[in-house]
């Protein structure tokens, strides 16, 4: 009965993969609108400068804020949002110019 068993375990588990401790990566978390409505409110609220873009800073938006990604990840992130921010009150700025200069002429 038990080398059946064993049998039936060997030819059952042959193929697949044995996944230990050591062997297993971290999985890390991925950024989602969740954590863009985040970030926006923290700039929004002034908590975060979104005119800074020092590593220091940086790194410490990082530890505060948003630990559970990693520091590489989260600069490249970072840098691109916070431009992508200041590039929409500039633009929306704007906007809101040539509007009321075409109301005008009417």
């Amino acid at each position: 009965m038990f080398f059946c068993e064993f049998i039936f375990l060997t030819i059952f588990f042959r193929g697949m993969a044995v996944t230990t401790p050591s062997t297993a990566k971290a999985k890390t978390k991925r950024w989602g609108k969740t954590e863009d409505a985040r970030l926006l409110s923290l700039i929004i609220d002034g908590t975060l400068n979104s005119t800074n873009r020092s590593k220091n800073y940086i790194a410490l938006i990082h530890n505060e804020f948003f630990s559970e990604f990693k520091l590489d990840n989260f600069t490249k992130l970072w840098k691109k949002k916070s431009l992508k921010y200041e590039n929409d009150l500039l633009l929306s700025g704007s906007r809101k110019k040539d509007l009321e200069a075409s109301t005008k002429r009417e």
